[in-house]
């Protein structure tokens, strides 16, 4: 994935996530703590620095590995909807991609998409997060394979168009049950 003008940086990237708080440690990229301001004008570079770049995919994956439990914060609010659904509002200290988000759920309560603005990009990045593969490690189930597109288009993500993809580790996932093992 070419993040905004960085091809390959994400590429074989390791990474410990904090489940408790937004913290990410990754092997070479740094460390990005939730608490740390957000980079001045990050929307409207075309090539992000090591900064930005950090900033961005640390607070994604936090979301992306903590969801659903992060819904379960006292802070964030969320509202059931119809058609398995729900809507979950932010607390502005909390960085994710935008204040407001929908979660859809399949028939066995997997989240099947997760619908945002990634406000990093601009207000114009209205994207469809597909959950493609779900793993269960250790008990504990966990989407390992993503695809992200434009919201609005209709069907089902296709391979044929550019999109972001993610694919988890079942190592990655063992790491994550250790760190919720240890809020027991």
């Amino acid at each position: 994935m070419a993040l905004k003008g960085r091809p390959g940086v994400l590429l074989e990237l390791t990474s410990s996530v904090d489940v408790r708080r937004p913290h990410v440690q990754f092997d070479r990229l740094g460390t990005f703590d939730g608490a740390d301001a957000r980079p001045l004008r990050i929307a409207r570079r075309l090539r992000w620095t090591d900064e930005e770049v950090l900033y961005f995919t640390g607070y994604a994956l936090w979301n992306y590995i903590t969801a659903p439990f992060m819904l379960a914060n006292d802070d964030v609010t969320v509202e059931e909807l119809a058609g398995r659904g729900l809507r979950a509002t932010f607390p502005p200290e909390l960085p994710t991609h935008s204040r407001k988000q929908t979660f859809h759920l399949g028939q066995d309560g997997r989240i099947t998409r997760i619908d945002y603005t990634a406000e990093v990009f601009g207000p114009w990045a209205r994207a469809a997060n597909h959950c493609l593969v779900h793993e269960r490690v250790d008990g504990l189930l966990f989407a390992t394979r993503r695809r992200v597109v434009p919201r609005g288009l209709p069907g089902p993500p296709s391979s044929r168009f550019p999109s972001a993809t993610s694919r988890s580790t079942e190592q990655r996932s063992r790491q994550l049950l250790e760190m919720l093992q240890l809020l027991n």
